[in-house]
């Protein structure tokens, strides 16, 4: 990396609070992450050429590591995020291309491999050495240990970076490709993506809290997990039977709420009913409470009528969810 560029890297790593830890006083070792609240954007401030395919590793998949598991995401995703990072030296850092012999699928789908190995029990060596043997065909993909480690200090995956260069250069004999990331910011920004991807961040709000820090501005640790969401649910019962047509001659009809849900349970709920009678205008009505009693008679009802009903609830933190359905309201039972 150029002088510029390592001074802004250690500014930032410098400045925050977060979960890797730091064995050494190096521009290529980690300092804790910031802790400090930022709010994600709604979509990947990285801009970049559109993703392709990566079909063999594009699924995601956790690794199991004693009573949790770290889920790393689809590698389509991390590959998006690393084309975003190159355009994002190029357009924004004004970084000037350079060659490398690892192509960026490369560093993305053996970055990935060799930090689920640290995550789950390997060292340095370790990781190191058995994504250097799948490199060569190797399928032993084995972990090697049940219990879950850290992300490790920057300086180890940055070594591996460079190792990984050699076994494409000097292994591999593969050609060189241009790249407006150097192998530092490669190894750095990847790692810092894919821990964000590790402790509940969803890819926009990883390539933000990246770009905050790209950007010298402190980014928290991690993203808190959503909360569960406020869900509307309702059905109409003629009697004890749930239906889609309630014969108001039948009697007994009416609308149930009950099985909305959300954290800390539903604390109201609004209903609008709209019937689209054929004679005499539509009628809008409101209601509220988790249950309604549709007091309708057979004078009042064509032979059937188009019923619609929304409802939304909301629980105690004033979170809402809304559900609309078109229902129908018949004659059946009223006799001729």
């Amino acid at each position: 990396m150029t002088r510029m560029l390592r001074l802004a890297l250690v500014a930032t790593l410098t400045s925050a609070a977060g979960c890797t830890s730091s064995t050494a006083d190096t521009p290529t070792t980690p300092t804790a992450l910031s802790r400090e609240a930022a709010s994600p954007t709604a979509a990947s401030p990285l801009t970049g050429a559109p993703a392709s395919s990566v079909p063999a590793s594009s699924r995601a998949f956790a690794v199991t590591a004693g009573p949790t598991a770290v889920t790393f995401p689809p590698r389509d995703q991390a590959l998006r995020f690393r084309q975003d990072l190159e355009a994002y030296y190029r357009d924004v850092l004004r970084r000037g291309s350079s060659q490398s012999f690892v192509d960026i699928e490369g560093t993305i789908v053996w970055t990935q491999e060799y930090l689920r190995y640290r995550v789950n029990g390997c060292g340095h060596a370790d990781g190191l050495a058995r994504v250097m043997a799948q490199i060569d065909g190797s399928t032993n993909t084995a972990a090697c240990s049940s219990q879950s480690t850290p992300f490790p200090p920057r300086n180890e995956p940055f070594a591996f970076r460079q190792s990984l260069e050699a076994k494409y250069r000097d292994g591999l004999r593969s050609g060189v490709s241009s790249t407006f990331v150097d192998q530092e910011g490669d190894i750095v920004w990847t790692t810092e993506y894919l821990r964000y991807r590790t402790t509940g961040c969803d890819h926009a709000q990883a390539s933000s809290r990246v770009v905050d820090q790209l950007a010298n501005r402190p980014a928290p640790a991690g993203c808190e997990p959503l909360p569960d969401p406020v869900v509307a649910s309702f059905v109409m019962l003629q009697g004890n039977s749930v239906t889609t047509v309630c014969n108001v001659g039948t009697g007994n009809c009416r609308l149930d709420g009950s099985q909305s849900s959300g954290p800390g349970g539903i604390s109201s709920f609004q209903w609008t009913t709209v019937r689209f009678r054929a004679t005499g205008g539509n009628l809008t009505e409101t209601f509220s409470g988790s249950t309604v009693n549709l007091a309708v008679n057979c004078g009042n009802v064509n032979t059937q009528e188009r019923f619609d009903v929304s409802l939304t609830v909301r629980n105690g933190a004033g979170v809402s969810g809304s559900l609309a359905r078109t229902l129908s309201l018949g004659r059946g039972g009223c006799g001729t």
